[in-house]
């Protein structure tokens, strides 16, 4: 494991913020690009959200369904910011565990099959620029095993904002 300093961070998040199905186009505009940073050759596909599909992505001719999940996972912190504001003070390996528990929630829904076929976008929206950082992420990995191998997705990025702050973690993409 790498050693990350324990400093906090406040994470803040308000009604202006698209989040939940508004955030989706979003995170997964924000993934194509990352994929394509990557080398590949990436479209996306009409899906049927009532099978699970937040959307197809093509990826070299191959298709993967794209799950899109809102870290953290907390109602009751998404409640009270839909009413204002939301407000927390997190530790770097607190803000891996959003991410590890958004990751695990969604492995635990799916088949090894599923999730080899399955690009899981965590959507960090505004706090992409905190979540995506290389020494959280670090906090994720057991040695040189990425977590998109770790659990068997295709892939995971974390989205937030912009590409710039936004990170893709290689998988099994064919």
């Amino acid at each position: 494991m790498t050693n990350v300093p324990d400093d906090s961070s406040a994470f803040t998040a308000g009604p202006s913020s698209a989040i939940g199905r508004a955030g989706e186009p979003r995170a997964i505009e924000i993934t194509k690009s990352l994929l394509e940073s990557e080398g590949f050759v990436v479209s996306l596909k009409p899906c049927n959200d009532s099978h699970g599909e937040d959307k197809i992505f093509s990826v070299g001719g191959v298709d993967y369904n794209g799950q899109v999940t809102t870290i953290p996972g907390v109602p009751s912190f998404w409640r009270d910011a839909k009413q204002g504001s939301a407000a927390t003070v997190v530790t770097p390996r607190h803000a891996a565990s959003w991410l590890e528990g958004g990751i695990e929630k969604k492995a635990r829904a799916m088949s090894d099959e599923q999730r080899a076929n399955t690009i899981l976008i965590l959507d960090a929206h505004d706090w992409g620029d905190r979540l995506a950082k290389p020494e959280i992420v670090a906090l994720l990995k057991d040695s040189d095993v990425s977590p998109a191998e770790k659990y068997g997705f295709a892939g995971i990025s974390i989205a937030g904002n912009s590409p710039s702050n936004s990170t893709w973690l290689s998988g099994w993409l064919r």
